[in-house]
C-alpha cells in the first residue's frame, strides 16, 4: 500500500520541486543580484518625483520664450550705470518698499489719537398695558384693571470720544428715546446727554508715555530710510566695482591680443631665420610654445570678459529686462587725475556723521530708551480720575391732558485704582527693555570703533594704491624697453628665442599689473567713500 502511494505521488513531488527551483532562480537572477541598494533607491526616488503634481507650481500665465532680438550696443558711463541700476535693479526695488511699509505702521499708531464717532438707531414694537382711570403707562403683568395696548419705541444716539496725549479720554454721548401708544393717543420722549473726562494720574500719564509707540514708529521709519541708504551705497559700490572689472577685463583682453600678435610675429621671424640657416631648428619650439601660451591666456581672458559683462548687466538691469546678449561699451576710464586724500581724521569725522549703519544704531538706542520709559511707567499702579456731567429732558402727553416736561441734571466724580499685587509681567518687561538698551549702547560703541578701523585702513589702502600705480607704470615702461632691446639683440644674433620669450612674459605681466593697479586704485577710493558714507554724495545722488 505504501509503495502505491509513493509511486502515485512521484509526479506531484517533482512538480513541486520544479516550481520551487524556478522561484529560487527568479530570486537569484543575475539582474537582481547585480542591482545595488543605490540603484534601487534611485528608482524609488524617481517614482516619488514622478508622483508630484506639477500643476501646483505652474504659473497662471504660461511663460513664452522671449523673441530673438538683435543685440543693440549699450554705451554706458559710470554715472548712467549707477542711475539705471538704482531705478531698475530688482533687489533694490524690494528694499525700496520698506520705508513705505513702516510709514503705514506709523499711521496706525497715530490713529490711536483720532476722534471716534459712534451712532446707533433702533425701532421696536410690542404690547404694553394702560391702567384704567389713570394717565400712566405700565408694562407690568396683565390685570383685570389694565388695558392691553400697542407700543412703538424709537431710539437714536450719537457719541464722540477723543484720546489726548496727556493721558486723558474725553467722551460725549447724546441719545433720545420716543415711545408712542396709538390706541391711547399718548406719547413720551426722553433725551439724555453726558460728558465724561477720564485722566490717568499714574500709569499712562503724560506724552512721554502716550506718545512712546508713535515715536518708536517714527524711529522705525527713519531707521528703514538709513537702511535703504546703506543698501543703495552697497548697490552703487557693486555697480562701480563691476564697471571697473569689465574695464579691466577688456583691457586685459586687448593686452593678451597684442601679446599674441607679438608672439606670432616672433614665431614668423624665427621660422624665417631657420630657413636661411641663421639659427638652429630647435629654436622654433620655444617660439611655438610662447605663441600657444598666449592663445590660451587669450581664451581665458574672453571668458573673464563675458562673466564681467553678465555681472554688470545683472546689477544695472537696463530696460527692466536684462538683454544678456547686449554689447556694452564703457565710456569712462579708471585713471584718476588726482589720488590725493585729506587727512585721515577728516574722513573719520565724516564717517561718524554720515555712516548709515551708525545713524541706524543711534536711532535704535533712542528707540530702546523709549521702550524703557514706557515699561518703567508700567510698574506704577493704575489710578484714574473721572468727572462726568449729564442731563436729561423728559416730556409726555396723554389724551385730554396738556404736555408735561421735566429737566434733570447730574454730575459725578471720583477715583479708580488698579494695583497688581506682584506685577511680574511689568517688571520682566522693564528688565528686558533695560538690558536691551544697555546692549544697544554697547553695540553702538563697538560699531564706532569698527568704523575707525575701517576708515583708517581704507585711507592706507588709497595711499598704497596710489604708490602702486606709479610703480606699475614705471615697471611697464621699462619692460617695454627691455623687450625692444632683446628683440634687437635677437636680430643681431646675440640673443635666443627663450630670452625674447622671457622678455615678452615680463612685459605682459607688467602690463596686466599696471591695469590691475589702476583699477585697484579706483576701487580703493570707492571703498573709502563708501566706508565714510559719502559715496552717494560724490556721485551727486544725494546731498
Amino acid at each position: 500500500m505504501k509503495t502505491v502511494l509513493c509511486h502515485r505521488g512521484t509526479p506531484l513531488f517533482f512538480c513541486l520541486l520544479a516550481v520551487l527551483c524556478c522561484s529560487c532562480v527568479k530570486q537569484f537572477s543575475p539582474n537582481q543580484a547585480m542591482s545595488s541598494p543605490k540603484i534601487a533607491g534611485e528608482t524609488k526616488v524617481k517614482e516619488l518625483m514622478e508622483s508630484r503634481d506639477q500643476s501646483l507650481v505652474q504659473t497662471a500665465v504660461p511663460v513664452k520664450p522671449l523673441p530673438t532680438k538683435v543685440a543693440i550696443p549699450l554705451k554706458l558711463t559710470l554715472q548712467e550705470a549707477v542711475l539705471i541700476g538704482l531705478e531698475q535693479n530688482q533687489n533694490f526695488h524690494v528694499e525700496r518698499l520698506k520705508p513705505t511699509i513702516n510709514r503705514s505702521a506709523e499711521e496706525v499708531e497715530r490713529a490711536a489719537f483720532d476722534p471716534l464717532l459712534t451712532a446707533k438707531a433702533s425701532h421696536s414694537h410690542g404690547t404694553g398695558y394702560l391702567s384704567n382711570g389713570t394717565d400712566s403707562l405700565a408694562s407690568t403683568t396683565t390685570s383685570s384693571l389694565r388695558q392691553a395696548v400697542d407700543r412703538e419705541t424709537t431710539s437714536t444716539g450719537v457719541g464722540l470720544s477723543q484720546a489726548t496725549s496727556l493721558g486723558a479720554t474725553i467722551t460725549l454721548n447724546a441719545d433720545q428715546e420716543k415711545e408712542l401708544v396709538p390706541d391711547a393717543n399718548s406719547s413720551s420722549r426722553q433725551q439724555n446727554w453726558d460728558l465724561t473726562i477720564t485722566q490717568a494720574l499714574l500709569r499712562g500719564r503724560g506724552p512721554d508715555v502716550t506718545l512712546a509707540r508713535l515715536r518708536q514708529s517714527r524711529l522705525d521709519t527713519e531707521m528703514s530710510l538709513y537702511e535703504l541708504q546703506g543698501t543703495a551705497e552697497t548697490l552703487v559700490a557693486n555697480i562701480e566695482q563691476a564697471y571697473w572689472d569689465l574695464v579691466l577685463a577688456d583691457r586685459n583682453l586687448a593686452t593678451y591680443q597684442q601679446s599674441l600678435t607679438i608672439a606670432n610675429q616672433q614665431l614668423e621671424e624665427v621660422m624665417e631665420r631657420i630657413k636661411v640657416g641663421a639659427i638652429a631648428e630647435n629654436e622654433a619650439a620655444s617660439a611655438e610654445a610662447e605663441a600657444a601660451e598666449r592663445y590660451q591666456q587669450l581664451v581665458s581672458a574672453r571668458g573673464t570678459l563675458a562673466k564681467a559683462k553678465l555681472n554688470l548687466l545683472h546689477l544695472v538691469n537696463p530696460g527692466g529686462q536684462a538683454d544678456w546678449q547686449a554689447e556694452i561699451t564703457l565710456s569712462d576710464t579708471p585713471e584718476l587725475s588726482d589720488m590725493s586724500v585729506d587727512a585721515v581724521d577728516h574722513h573719520v569725522a565724516l564717517a561718524m556723521s554720515k555712516r548709515a549703519d551708525l545713524n541706524q544704531a543711534r536711532l535704535l538706542v533712542r528707540r530702546n530708551d523709549l521702550e524703557v520709559t514706557q515699561t518703567k511707567n508700567g510698574l506704577l499702579p493704575k489710578l484714574d480720575l473721572f468727572l462726568s456731567l449729564g442731563g436729561s429732558r423728559y416730556s409726555y402727553s396723554f389724551a385730554g391732558h396738556d404736555d408735561m416736561t421735566t429737566n434733570d441734571s447730574a454730575y459725578a466724580g471720583g477715583l479708580s485704582l488698579e494695583f497688581p499685587l506682584k506685577n511680574r509681567e511689568s517688571k520682566a518687561k522693564h528688565a528686558a527693555a533695560s538690558w536691551s538698551l544697555e546692549q544697544a549702547n554697547a553695540a553702538l560703541s563697538n560699531m564706532e570703533q569698527l568704523v575707525q578701523v575701517e576708515v583708517r585702513s581704507a585711507h592706507v589702502d588709497v595711499e598704497q594704491a596710489s604708490a602702486q600705480v606709479k610703480a606699475a607704470t614705471a615697471t611697464a615702461t621699462l619692460r617695454e624697453k627691455a623687450l625692444a632691446l632683446e628683440q634687437e639683440k635677437f636680430r643681431l644674433g646675440r640673443s635666443t628665442t627663450i630670452q625674447v620669450a622671457q622678455a615678452q612674459r615680463d612685459l605682459l605681466e607688467s602690463q596686466i599689473l599696471q591695469s590691475k593697479a589702476v583699477v585697484g586704485a579706483r576701487k580703493a577710493m570707492l571703498d573709502l567713500h563708501r566706508l565714510e558714507g559719502s559715496l552717494l554724495t560724490h556721485l551727486g545722488i544725494m546731498p
